[in-house]
C-alpha cells in the first residue's frame, strides 16, 4: 500500500514541479520584457532629447538632424507607436515642408517606413503609395534585383493580398521571391 501511494504522490509530483517551473519562466519572461520596454522607454527618451537639441542646433534641412529623427522614428516603430514614427518620418523626409534629405540614401527607408506606418495605422492608401515611392527608388538606385526591392515588393503584395486585390499581389510576390532565391539561394525561403 505504501508503495502505491509513493508511486501516485510521484506521479503528481512531476507535473506540479513542470507546472511551477512554467510559472516561474512566465514570470520571468514577464520580467524581461518589462525589463527590455524600460530600456526602450529610455531609449526613446533619450532619442528624443537628441533630436530636439539636432533640430534646434541644424535645422530640418541638415544631415545630422534627419539622422536623429530617424534613430527616434525606428525606436517608436519598434514599439508600435505608428502614428509617432509616421509624424517624424514625415518630417524627415520633407514631406510637410522643405527636403530634409540632402543624401538620397535615407530616402527609400523612409518611404518604405512610411508604407509600413500607413499600413499598421489602416490608412491603405497612403500605405500603397509610400510603397510604390519605396519600389521606384529602390529599383532605381539599386537595380531591378537588389534584394532590398524583394522587401519593398513583399510589403507592398501583403497591402494587396488584405485588400483581396489577388491578381495584383500575385506578381509581387513572385517577383520578390524570385529576387531572393537569386540572392540567396531556396534555402532562405524555409
Amino acid at each position: 500500500m505504501k508503495s502505491l501511494f509513493f508511486r501516485i504522490f510521484k506521479g503528481l509530483l512531476i507535473p506540479l514541479q513542470v507546472s511551477i517551473f512554467c510559472f516561474i519562466a512566465l514570470i520571468l519572461a514577464r520580467d524581461i520584457s518589462a525589463a527590455e520596454r524600460v530600456s526602450i522607454d529610455h531609449q526613446i527618451k533619450s532619442a528624443e532629447k537628441l533630436a530636439a537639441e539636432a533640430l534646434d542646433l541644424y535645422g530640418l534641412g541638415d544631415r545630422r538632424t534627419t539622422v536623429q529623427l530617424l534613430k527616434l522614428a525606428d525606436l517608436y516603430i519598434k514599439v508600435q507607436n505608428y502614428a509617432e514614427a509616421r509624424d517624424i518620418y514625415e518630417k524627415a523626409v520633407g514631406i510637410k515642408g522643405e527636403l530634409a534629405i540632402k543624401e538620397n540614401s535615407d530616402l527609400g527607408r523612409i518611404y518604405y517606413r512610411l508604407g509600413v506606418s500607413n499600413f499598421k495605422l489602416g490608412d491603405l492608401i497612403q500605405a500603397e503609395n509610400f510603397f510604390l515611392k519605396s519600389i521606384a527608388f529602390s529599383e532605381k538606385n539599386y537595380g531591378p534585383e537588389a534584394p532590398i526591392l524583394a522587401l519593398d515588393l513583399l510589403s507592398l503584395a501583403k497591402l494587396y493580398k488584405g485588400q483581396e486585390r489577388y491578381e495584383m499581389a500575385a506578381p509581387l510576390y513572385l517577383r520578390g521571391i524570385a529576387i531572393i532565391e537569386k540572392s540567396y539561394g531556396t534555402d532562405e525561403l524555409f
